[in-house]
């Protein structure tokens, strides 16, 4: 008897040392955590930048504005292969418990989009995937379109491997990095920004029935139900108030912002943009954003331009029905509330552009 009380008391010692031990190990690497995040940029070292923002919220534009500078390197939407392969398991999930399972919620995805991050914006190619370097994005761009040629004309392991040695260099001769992504949430990419002093996020937001409306005219299948909507604001809110927090810790190196603060005034909100990663906001760039916002007609496509950016930014106002509307009241009212989005009730004040939509966001950089 008296034994089987020694082996209970030996256990519970050996737990209660292995807790300890362990929550010793996570208090240490918290600690190492903050002691790195709060370490100060060193002058001259590389800056890495995360443009996050969702599908059709004016990210690609302001993408484009950023990496308009030439000592920025691009690589947009390095997730987007990623993502596609867990598809498949998304949707397994969804038929067999009829419950939706967010991309950013699943720990494999996390784990593997991490690491994807890290390499592409130390510039680490040295095991860089496939799934990464031939992502079709990279082809649309100058600065990665070489690696994504390089790599798929590539026949053996050695050749990859050189590929993928010459996209390092170039990457390493600009001093900012950017990527650009809708698929990340903002606790994920407060990992990075908690392990890299250099860090900085931009958190891009659009009016999320502007965006809703755009997707419902791009995409011919395109279909959201209410429970659609309130799971996006959940998303929203989540993100939302995940930024706020790690802005609170950080600063000077998180960055909140609207679309339609751009399309309103885009060389005024271009150069804080600049402003906020350090970067000089040039007469050629300053042309650039005039151009992109000003053109003589308007064009389609993710990399458009708009005669009138902000009556642009504001036109699904004439199509959205209004019950969707509705749902995004009901839904979003704190992130709404939060970010300077007004509620509209009836057609005919949605119909009129003279009814405003818009005030100044409490939580806005």
């Amino acid at each position: 008897m008296g034994c089987r009380v020694n082996t209970g008391i030996g256990f519970v010692f050996v737990l209660t040392t292995f807790l300890l031990l362990w929550k010793w190990e996570q208090l240490s690497f918290n600690a190492a955590l903050r002691y790195i995040s709060q370490e100060k940029c060193a002058p001259g070292a590389s800056q890495y930048v995360i443009l996050l923002s969702y599908a059709r919220s004016g990210s690609s534009l302001t993408n484009e504005i950023i990496a308009e500078h030439p000592d920025v390197f691009m690589y947009f939407e390095p997730l987007h292969n990623l993502a596609k392969m867990f598809g498949l398991q998304q949707a397994e999930y969804e038929a067999m418990t009829n419950r939706h399972l967010s991309l950013t919620r699943m720990a494999d995805y996390d784990l593997l989009a991490n690491r994807v991050i890290e390499r592409l914006l130390t510039c680490d190619y040295s095991k860089l995937s496939r799934l990464v370097s031939l992502n079709h994005h990279a082809y649309e761009f100058t600065l990665t379109e070489q690696l994504y040629k390089c790599v798929n004309r590539s026949k053996t392991p050695e050749e990859e491997t050189e590929c993928l040695r010459l996209g390092q260099e170039r990457c390493r001769q600009k001093p900012v990095r950017l990527i650009k992504t809708l698929r990340l949430s903002v606790d994920q990419a407060g990992n990075f920004i908690n392990s890299h002093s250099c860090a900085k996020l931009i958190f891009l937001i659009k009016d999320p029935r502007g965006s809703h409306q755009s997707k419902a005219k791009l995409f011919e299948h395109y279909r959201q139900s209410a429970a659609d909507i309130q799971r996006f604001c959940w998303r929203l809110d989540k993100d939302l108030s995940a930024a706020i927090k790690l802005r609170e810790q950080y600063p000077d190196r998180v960055y909140i912002t609207r679309f339609e603060d751009l399309a309103m005034k885009p060389l005024l909100a271009s150069k804080r943009i600049y402003d906020f990663i350090g970067l000089a906001f040039t007469e050629k760039v300053s042309k650039f954003v005039y151009d992109k916002t000003h053109a003589k007609k308007d064009t389609s496509g993710y990399f458009n331009s708009r005669v009138d950016a902000y009556q642009a930014c504001y036109r699904w106002r004439k199509s959205i029905p209004l019950k969707v509307v509705r749902a995004y009241n009901d839904f979003c009212q704190q992130p709404f509330s939060k970010l300077g989005y007004l509620p509209i009730h009836l057609t005919r004040q949605l119909r009129n552009f003279k009814v405003p939509l818009l005030t100044d966001g409490a939580v806005l950089s």
